[in-house]
Formats: structure tokens, C-alpha cells, sequence
């Protein structure tokens, strides 16, 4: 069974709601994460699309990234 993230997208009304996973943007181009608590945005990189966020309650502690600039 495929691996399903926890990013959501956004609803047309403004509002989140659950998916799956990040949509075929998301597959076939880099990301961007943008932290601004509540919420990680992900973004298209380098279009700046927003595919989806993250919601991390109000605390963002222990974002990261390895050597590869991964997060």
C-alpha cells in the first residue's frame, strides 16, 4: 500500500480539507515549505502554487533539513 502524507489541500471556499495526498503538482515538480504557524504551506517550487499545508497546531519546533537541503 502506497504511502499517504498528511498535507491538505485547499478547499475552494478557503477552508482545508483532507486529500489523500498532495496532487499531481505535488508529484512531478520540487516543493517548498513555508512555516507560518498554524500552518506549513506547500508550495510548487519554483512556480509558487500552493498544493496543500500542514496543520502543526501552533508549534512548528523540530523543522529541518538534511545535508540534500530535504526536509
Amino acid at each position: 500500500m502506497p504511502a499517504r502524507s498528511a498535507v491538505r489541500t485547499e478547499a475552494p471556499s478557503g477552508e482545508s480539507k483532507d486529500q489523500g495526498d498532495t496532487g499531481r503538482d505535488a508529484r512531478s515538480e520540487d516543493l517548498l515549505y513555508v512555516a507560518a504557524a498554524p500552518f506549513i504551506r506547500v508550495l510548487t517550487y519554483p512556480g509558487g502554487k500552493l498544493v496543500g499545508s500542514i496543520n502543526q497546531g501552533m508549534s512548528l519546533e523540530g523543522m529541518c533539513a538534511d545535508r540534500n537541503g530535504n526536509v
